[in-house]
């Protein structure tokens, strides 16, 4: 028997990263280093599987903290996480709602 980690979903803007936790619900934080690095050293992220979508640059700060912080992640296809979204009915478009969508995402299909 498996134990399924918890899944946080993280939707990246140039400026901002929205981020929704199951157990700890949505909240915003700035895209910069520093919050980055304060974000992957808390119980937020640890024990956690992250999934965000590749945005070219946008996304270099997370990646690089997830992986120095050694938190599992997986940087998904924007197209496959679309799709998934349009397959579970789901129309809207905020971040929140994408955070929330890219932790499903991650629940059910768990990327490598």
């Amino acid at each position: 028997m498996s134990i399924t980690p918890v899944c946080v979903g993280i939707d990246v803007s140039k400026a901002y990263l929205d981020i929704f936790d199951p157990l700890a619900g949505y909240f915003r934080i700035e895209n910069t280093i520093s919050a980055v690095s304060a974000f992957v050293s808390t119980q937020l992220v640890q024990g956690r599987f992250v999934v965000f979508e590749a945005t070219g640059c946008y996304d270099r700060v997370l990646r690089l903290g997830l992986e120095a912080a050694g938190v599992a992640h997986a940087r998904v296809n924007p197209e496959q996480a679309r799709d998934f979204a349009r397959a579970l009915g789901r129309r809207a478009k905020t971040d929140a709602v994408d955070a929330r969508m890219l932790a499903d995402f991650g629940r059910a299909l768990a990327p490598k």
